[in-house]
Formats: structure tokens, C-alpha cells, sequence
């Protein structure tokens, strides 16, 4: 345990030498000592001869003072010529394209039921889906209130009574109504047959 605190601060140690510097380490008072040096001492340049107007930016949150600012006057370097443009070429026109006729893809009646239901759903109403109904395949059958044995039977129904499929989760358990009295429950998957 002493090893592993001994590496961590042996770590920390290296992280924050890397992380300030490590041997280009300057300390700030040395910086700042560097700085005014460095300004006290105008280095001169070879634009010195040009001058340039002030700039401005508009929409800066601080007006020019007029105090510090100063006007030289000199020579100031030619704005450079634009440069010329070239006119964009003119694209030229799609050749037509040959088209062959195509037979159509469904017979005449498929479209014009389809379109007979685009006008239903356009009327606000829609067609119903299908219903899956299947036939009890046995002779008297137990439908319970949830999906195993363990639930309790709430109806019985006779074999080759159509039942309406709600849900099959695929758990050998199907949720299901009886279109005549409208009781919804559940059987197993193996006592339908379609």
C-alpha cells in the first residue's frame, strides 16, 4: 500500500512538472520583466515607412478618443489592382434523352382500388386492418386472464368457435376475443389452428 501512495504522488509530481512548463519553465515575474523590456525598447521594422489609418471596428462597444488617437500623414502604399474576373462559361443545354415505353406494372383494377382507398383516407375515414381470426382446435378449451396456467380461467369455449387474435407476443400465449360476446382472455397458441 505504501508503494502504490508513493507512485501516486511520484506521478502527481510528474504530471504538474509537465503540465507547467517542465525545463521551459518561465516564472511569470521573468515574463513580465521580459515584456517591459521589450517595449521600452521599439524594435524597428521594415513597415515603418508606411503608414496605415487607423481602424475601427463598428459595433465595438468603445468610441475612438480623439485624444489618443494620431493622424499621420505620409505616403500610404497603393491599394493593389483587382484582379480580373473571367466570365463563367455558358452551360450547355441537356441533350433529350430517349425514352421507351414501359407496360405498366399493375393491372388496371389493382390501381383503381387503390385509389378508391386514397380517396377514404382523404375523407378523414380509413380502411379497418384486417382481422386475424383462427379456429379453437379441441373441445373444450380454458381461457385465462394472463398469459400461463398459473392464471385463473374466466370463460370456456367450445372447439370450432372463431376467436379474433389481439396480440401474440410469441410466448406460446395468445391474447384473444370472442367476436360474439366481446370477453377478451387468453389460450394457448397450440389449441388455434387458422
Amino acid at each position: 500500500m505504501n508503494r502504490f501512495v508513493f507512485l501516486s504522488f511520484l506521478f502527481m509530481g510528474w504530471a504538474f512538472y509537465e503540465l507547467s512548463g517542465g525545463a521551459d519553465f518561465v516564472p511569470a515575474s521573468a515574463r513580465l520583466e521580459a515584456e517591459a523590456e521589450s517595449a521600452s525598447k521599439p524594435e524597428p521594422s521594415p513597415r515603418a515607412t508606411t503608414s496605415r489609418a487607423p481602424v475601427f471596428v463598428e459595433g465595438s462597444n468603445t468610441a475612438p478618443d480623439p485624444s489618443r488617437t494620431r493622424l499621420v500623414l505620409g505616403n500610404t502604399p497603393p491599394e493593389p489592382a483587382p484582379e480580373p474576373v473571367a466570365a463563367p462559361e455558358p452551360t450547355p443545354e441537356p441533350e433529350p434523352v430517349e425514352t421507351a415505353e414501359v407496360a405498366p406494372a399493375a393491372p388496371i383494377a389493382d390501381v383503381v382500388l387503390s385509389l378508391a382507398a386514397l380517396d377514404s383516407i382523404s375523407d378523414g375515414t380509413f380502411p379497418a386492418p384486417a382481422k386475424d381470426i383462427r379456429i379453437i382446435d379441441g373441445t373444450l378449451v380454458n381461457i385465462r386472464s394472463g398469459p400461463g396456467i398459473d392464471y385463473p380461467v374466466i370463460l370456456q369455449l367450445q372447439g370450432g368457435t372463431e376467436v379474433e387474435v389481439l396480440e401474440d407476443p410469441g410466448t406460446g400465449w395468445i391474447r384473444m376475443q370472442n367476436p360474439e360476446s366481446r370477453e377478451m382472455g387468453w389460450i394457448s397458441a397450440n389449441l388455434l389452428r387458422q
